[in-house]
């Protein structure tokens, strides 16, 4: 530890801080298919590698506009340098020469062009070793890049991580986040990445510090090298001093002393001073998670993404398998509620085992409930599954991505024919399901009260509902700092959500992030939710801000706000507001 430090600063994702070791996590175990074209595919193949080159230079552009703003000129000239690699002719004529010619697919033509220019280096770099080894890894980091962009955002890979190490990569998807286990990875920093990205959601829930947005972050670190980050603050330091490590191993200490205090009120009621109830239920990505459910003592589980079994591999299609483990999480979960939501694919969440084209923008494109009422052998075998399993807790079945009411008919019309058939067999199953809407689109909100007379129950999903009704990406940089939950159209959307279920009498959930966050709590009281579903490390902070307030007051405190026409205002009075209670951060 004699270099001397350097002090960078990110988006603090998930609480926590991690003192290690860098795990530089690179691409070289990328996995991708191999197989032979028929003739009238080859042209797609060929502009399906032309599109994976285009993108990584737009990539590659995006990063070099950014550095110029901070006149970083030494990582300027690296990016440049990576731009006259991916424009390399050897390098995109063999591929191009190889899918023509061997007809064989863009990925495997790709990697044949790459083995072709790694074999004319010289042996164990010989000759001018720091030239060829700063070379060597220039190539393979941009192939590495543009056989991610050819893979898609669905790429799986099985990935080894360093026990006790703290990763560092240009981006992880959710699934690379789920294969760390709390004791073998610390912590982890990204160059990529947002507050409400699902990479984000998973860490916390496996309860793993983590920072993302740090620009060319995997070029100014080397593997091994020493590493702490603060999941709280954003702060990283490369290459800290004793002083500094003595001084965030005491911040660790303090903040484990400040979870243990919040544990010994976490069995209390979630009530206001003046007697509103309010469920504190637990957002949960895997059944692994149930002890940490239990151990922060949340009412249920307001949300279960389904999906991760499959993208974890966890789990087959198969109905038994999935009747197995929703049984197991009811039967754990009983007395409380189980809300299980059917699976959300599309976009950046699609299992191995399925082919679905790219889309241009997937956010917009085919996911949730119109992934699933097309694909309808997968939603068919998980209604059937979860009925099944009904009977052993408080089953409550949720639709995602709900745009329009004809969804919900589709989907009550399968769960008819289910019931039906699983009678027929004398099969038993609840009679008292509970079936839910999300409201996560604009759409579904401004039809809230004629989505409230078909269901149960409303779910409101407030990173995708924030993200379609703002307009923004909340995983573009560029755009990031767009993404406001306190926005006056937001507050406006959500009021009129509640008021609608209200009027017709069913309960309301609020799942997404910001039920989690103690700053939105009064305006979320005052809306009459009757359940907030959140990360299970963050109920017992909630809870305690909760046991402080008063439902009448926070509902005056929701007309004020509404009143207000920007963000900053509306955060300048809660802020405020908070002063007057003991809130810790």
């Amino acid at each position: 530890m004699t270099s001397k430090p350097r002090y960078l600063k990110g988006l603090p994702v998930s609480p926590g801080v991690a003192i290690g070791k860098i795990h530089l996590f690179e691409s070289e175990d990328l996995s991708f298919p191999k197989y032979w074209l028929p003739e009238p595919s080859i042209a797609r193949e060929l502009k399906r590698f032309k599109l994976a080159l285009k993108k990584t230079q737009d990539d590659l552009v995006r990063v070099k506009d950014k550095l110029c703003r901070f006149k970083a000129d030494e990582q300027i000239k690296i990016v440049e340098s990576h731009q006259m690699i991916a424009r390399d002719e050897v390098l995109n004529q063999g591929t191009t020469e190889r899918i023509k010619k061997q007809k064989i697919n863009a990925e495997w033509a790709f990697d044949l062009a790459t083995q072709e220019i790694f074999e004319k280096f010289p042996k164990k770099f010989e000759m001018n070793e720091d030239y060829f080894k700063d070379r060597y890894e220039e190539i393979k980091h941009v192939t590495s890049r543009i056989l991610k962009n050819l893979l898609g955002p669905h790429v799986f890979q099985q990935i080894k991580y360093k026990k006790g190490s703290i990763v560092v990569a240009h981006d992880l998807s959710p699934i690379d986040t789920m294969q760390m286990l709390k004791g073998d990875v610390l912590g982890f920093v990204t160059e990529l990445g947002g507050t409400t990205s699902h990479t984000a959601i998973v860490a916390k829930s496996l309860e793993i510090p983590a920072v993302v947005g740090i620009d060319n972050m995997t070029s100014l670190v080397e593997d091994e090298g020493w590493i702490i980050i603060d999941g709280n603050s954003g702060e990283v330091i490369l290459n800290p001093q004793r002083e500094q490590i003595i001084h965030y191993q005491k911040r660790q200490k303090d903040l484990f002393s400040q979870e243990k205090a919040l544990l010994k009120t976490a069995h209390l009621p979630s009530i206001t001073t003046d007697g509103f109830q309010i469920k504190l239920a637990a957002n949960m990505e895997l059944p692994e998670e149930l002890g940490l459910i239990k151990k922060y003592r949340a009412e249920g589980i307001g949300l279960f993404r389904t999906e991760m079994l499959l993208l974890s591999k966890n789990v087959s299609f198969s109905e038994e398998d999935q009747t197995k483990i929703y049984k197991n999480i009811l039967k754990k979960s009983f007395p409380h509620p189980v809300t299980i939501r059917t699976f959300d694919l599309g976009g950046d969440k699609i299992p191995e085992d399925l082919v679905i084209l790219e889309s241009v923008n997937p956010a917009l494109g085919l996911r949730g409930i119109r992934f699933s009422l097309r694909e309808n052998h997968l939603l068919h075998t998980q209604l059937k599954a979860i009925l099944q399993a009904s009977t052993y807790g408080m089953t409550r079945i949720l639709i995602p991505m709900v745009t329009n009411i004809e969804e919900i008919r589709l989907v009550k019309k399968m769960l008819s024919e289910i019931k039906e058939d699983l009678r027929s067999y004398k099969i038993p199953y609840s009679e008292n399901i509970l079936l839910g809407a999300m409201i996560e689109t604009p759409s579904a909100a401004m039809i809230a009260e004629d989505l409230a007379s078909e269901v149960d129950f409303f779910s409101i999903g407030t990173n995708d509902l924030i993200q379609y009704t703002l307009a923004v990406d909340r995983e573009n940089d560029d755009v990031s700092y767009l993404y406001e939950p306190l926005h006056p159209a937001i507050l406006r959307l959500l009021k009129m959500i509640c008021s609608a279920g209200l009027s017709r009498n069913i309960d309301i959930s609020l799942c997404g992030e910001m039920a989690g966050h103690p700053l939105y709590l009064i305006l979320l009281l005052g809306l009459g939710l009757t359940e907030l579903s959140m990360n299970a490390s963050s109920i017992p902070r909630v809870k305690k801000l909760l046991r402080s307030l008063s439902y009448k007051n926070s509902q005056d405190f929701l007309d004020k706000a509404l009143c207000l026409k920007t963000a900053q205002e509306i955060e300048s009075l809660l802020k405020k507001e908070l002063q007057k209670y003991s809130v810790d951060d």
